[in-house]
């Protein structure tokens, strides 16, 4: 006779969607971050060589 009680299988997948969905946002926030750092850049390089053209702000 089973006397240990059994995992709970639902709670486990939804621990793991969780964890799985949070890592990802937290890589989406970084991208952007990165993103507009990368446009911040362009923007100096381009003032700093006289070039006039203003690129749209990234936030």
């Amino acid at each position: 006779m089973y006397t240990h009680p059994r995992p709970d299988k639902t709670r486990q997948r939804r621990i793991r969607q969780w964890r799985t969905t949070a890592g990802c946002g937290i890589n989406a926030l970084s991208g952007l971050r990165m993103a507009r750092e990368f446009v911040g850049m362009i923007r100096r390089v381009s003032v700093a060589s006289g070039i006039c053209a203003r690129l749209p702000d990234a936030a």
